[in-house]
């Protein structure tokens, strides 16, 4: 039986962190070519070496800064120029904190904005208008719960980071119209992770019905359903992987 995903290639940024790492194992099972772009090359190299050796398809690294919006456009030509046209882009780099909105600096404003909304905002550009060219093309962004319904402990500018980038996604939809290019984003709540760790978080049962931590797989598999034929029709959303902890 063909694999859902076979001939395709997928761009996954942020690709050496935990969450990108297990979204791009996902999609490789399913026979995607992957290409991982990150800014820590050492972390990045052993991704992917994981990658190639348990599933056999192309796996390319790319060390690169996601801030550095003069050199998008020359990027994504290498990237096309040494593994062909990307037909999957899944946004996932990203940063968080606990600042306070007493203590929140410009700097800490600027920094969150940065690397969260306007890093993928100018890189998914150099993308998308050859996606909607050859009439082919997934865009997965990586919001947050925090972007649903505000976070309490983390700080006020990253919900409002992950509420636009909500919002960008419904915008480049309408802008696809019938292209078949599809855009949408898969929205955490809270998944067991080193950054949950980090970041001391807790479920408890009158937030989240299910009375567990989701786990990245189950995040990945809602990616992989996005990007894949199943969801041809789907466009514009905001899927939740919350166990219920966000409702609408």
């Amino acid at each position: 039986m063909e694999k859902l995903l076979s001939g395709k290639t997928a761009l996954i940024t942020g690709g050496a962190g935990e969450m990108a790492t297990v979204v791009a194992k996902t999609l490789a099972a399913e026979g995607s070519g992957i290409i991982l772009v990150d800014i820590d090359a050492a972390k990045l190299e052993t991704a992917a070496q994981d990658i190639r050796s348990s599933y056999g398809v192309t796996v390319a690294a790319y060390t690169y800064n996601l801030c550095d919006f003069s050199a998008h456009d020359a990027f994504i030509d290498r990237l096309e120029k040494e593994n062909g046209p990307i037909s999957i882009l899944v946004n996932i780099a990203g940063i968080t904190n606990t600042v306070t909105y007493r203590d929140i600096t410009e700097a800490d404003w600027d920094k969150m904005m940065n690397i969260n909304l306007k890093a993928p905002f100018f890189f998914t550009r150099e993308l998308f208008f050859r996606m909607v060219e050859r009439k082919d093309g997934r865009i997965i962004n990586f919001g947050s719960i925090s972007g649903e319904r505000g976070a309490k402990y983390a700080g006020p500018h990253y919900s409002l980071s992950k509420a636009g980038l909500i919002c960008f996604s419904k915008v480049l939809a309408k802008l696809a119209g019938e292209s078949g290019v599809t855009v949408n984003t898969v929205s955490p709540g809270i998944i067991a992770s080193r950054m949950t760790d980090s970041l001391g978080s807790q479920v408890f049962d009158y937030d989240v019905p299910m009375n567990r931590m989701g786990t990245p797989q189950e995040v990945a598999n809602a990616v992989l359903y996005l990007v894949s034929p199943l969801a041809d029709y789907v466009t514009g959303q905001n899927l939740s992987v919350n166990g219920g902890q966000s409702m609408r």
